[in-house]
């Protein structure tokens, strides 16, 4: 029987850490920023809902361009990642009651209930970079909050460009772990 490590570290190489969530999560993040430019502020939180409900079949699209299996069956932790990225569903409520209260802050919702869900998947890919990413997310987002127009410019653009260096580091780990493997089988 494995190890939780071994279980770990292999579903950690499979999925690349889950980078192609996160490569989603950028295009959606630089996009929803454009979106202040180009679309009617009456409109705009739309780009945000319909946009968020991209993310996961881009990002299973992303994985399959770059042939990492999100859905590794073979790994017991896969339903756990699973499931810890289908608690946002969860979230949908929440967001209701905003849209229909204040539409204008979607951005900063959408941010922090994101930034939220990426704690628990430190302890999955047993790495700091999901535990920094989260605390990061909802800073950018509070500091989105003070800021004029920082909810619809900042906030957006900021958390594509944060999302882009945690993906570097968490891709960085990645070619370590693939590297040790070979080491290791080698052996």
């Amino acid at each position: 029987m494995k190890s939780l490590q071994q279980l770990q570290r292999e579903l950690s190489i499979s999925t690349a850490k889950g980078t192609p969530m996160l490569y989603a999560g950028i295009l959606f993040w630089f996009f929803a920023g454009l979106s202040y430019f180009f679309i009617p502020e009456d409109i705009r939180f739309w780009v945000y809902i319909y946009g968020v409900g991209i993310i996961f079949p881009l990002g299973i699209l992303i994985s399959k361009i770059l042939k990492k299996d999100m859905f590794v069956h073979d790994n017991p932790l896969s339903s756990l990642a699973g499931l810890l990225g289908a608690m946002q569903i969860l979230f949908i409520p929440v967001v209701l009651i905003f849209i229909a209260k204040n539409p204008a802050i979607i951005p900063y919702v959408l941010a922090v209930l994101t930034g939220a869900h990426f704690l628990p998947f430190s302890w999955v890919y047993q790495t700091k970079w999901y535990l920094i990413h989260s605390f990061a997310v909802i800073g950018i987002a509070l500091i989105s909050f003070y800021i004029p127009n920082g909810m619809m410019v900042f906030l957006p653009f900021a958390l594509a460009i944060e999302y882009s260096i945690i993906t570097c580091f968490l891709s960085l780990e990645v070619k370590r772990l693939k590297a040790m493997q070979g080491t290791t089988s080698s052996i």
